[in-house]
């Protein structure tokens, strides 16, 4: 047992992973979200969220109930469910994402000490 094991941790195996260098992406603006938002209405995407949806349930069921031939298939399970919710993540991610709206707080501060002003004395305050 312990010399199968070893092997899994002894075995180094490099891939060399040739990538084009991608345009750099810029922050969440307005187009961005707003085209998120298209999106998440269009119906081949809501498709293809289901059968990544159906996909992941699939492998959670099949790592829950069903025997396993080793440590490598439940990772591999594993790792198959977490990247069939990343394309869900990732859309919750970007709506979530708000522009800040730009506020005062002190007009709310104000109007709260006028109203315990009034509530304590019975008068409104002086300007």
């Amino acid at each position: 047992m312990w010399a199968k094991l070893k092997s899994y941790f002894t075995k180094v195996e490099y891939r060399t992973v040739e990538v084009e260098k991608p345009a750099p992406i810029t922050g969440n603006t307005e187009d961005h979200v707003l085209a998120v938002k298209q999106l998440e209405h269009n119906p081949g995407f809501q498709y293809l969220m289901r059968k990544f949806r159906l996909q992941k349930a699939a492998l959670q069921a099949h790592l829950l109930r069903d025997p396993h031939k080793g440590m490598m298939q439940v990772i591999r399970l594993q790792e198959g469910i977490r990247w069939a919710g990343w394309f869900e993540d990732q859309l919750a991610r970007a709506l979530a994402w708000k522009k800040p709206q730009a506020e005062n707080p002190q007009a709310d501060l104000q109007a709260e000490f006028e109203r315990i002003h009034r509530e304590l004395f019975g008068v409104e305050p002086k300007p």
